[in-house]
């Protein structure tokens, strides 16, 4: 069964990630509350970037899922990404949005 909370990448894991693509896996990697490791294949080697995903609520209670993006492993390291992570959870708790 998958873990489930926040902060549930390791430094090992992140920096295994981007060095080599977690052998050629591409995809998501959960951080917990809404972030993510998003790790491409290019034609210019392995690239992994942060998103932060939430749902955006409107007048009239309807929500759209929406992403930030908080910029490419690592320029944005781990922990700078959790600490960014927090002023979009905010405005969640404020009732302007809601995370997924």
């Amino acid at each position: 069964m998958p873990r489930r909370g926040q902060n549930l990448l390791t430094p090992k894991y992140v920096g295994k990630a981007r060095r080599d693509g977690m052998g050629g896996a591409t995809g998501r990697f959960p951080d917990g509350g809404g972030l993510y490791l998003v790790i491409k294949q290019t034609a210019r080697g392995v690239r992994a970037l942060w998103h932060f995903r939430y749902v955006a609520i409107h007048e009239g209670g309807s929500g759209k899922e929406s992403m930030l993006s908080f910029g490419p492993y690592p320029d944005v390291g781990r922990d700078d990404a959790r600490a960014s992570r927090t002023r979009p959870r905010h405005s969640c708790a404020m009732g302007k949005t809601r995370e997924t």
